[in-house]
């Protein structure tokens, strides 16, 4: 999404526009076409050490956030059976009261 587009224009423009359009139109020459592509181009140009940047900080942000979802999940997972079972408690308790009066 953040490539150069094929062509660039730099027609009515000056100093340093013109020279920041040639310079787009050179990296827009190897634009990526696909998926295969760029893992392709990557492997070529950084090998196996430039597909795997990144890999540490997106586990490490991965494993944060799945661990604040779990806590979220079992905490409010045990609230909800605290007050159910409160709630069948009282029930209970008024069942057995009618029956023994």
């Amino acid at each position: 999404m953040t490539q150069a587009r094929q062509t660039v224009s730099s027609a009515g423009m000056l100093g340093l526009k013109a020279e920041a359009a040639a310079q787009t139109q050179v990296l827009a020459a190897f634009t990526y076409k696909g998926v295969a592509s760029t893992l392709q181009r990557v492997w070529v140009e950084e090998g196996a050490q430039g597909l795997m940047k990144g890999t540490a900080p997106r586990c490490f942000y991965s494993a944060c956030f799945s661990a604040l979802g779990f806590f979220t999940f079992e905490t409010t997972r045990v609230y909800l059976l605290m007050k159910h079972l409160e709630k069948k408690k009282i029930t209970l308790e008024e069942k057995l009261d009618v029956k023994l009066t």
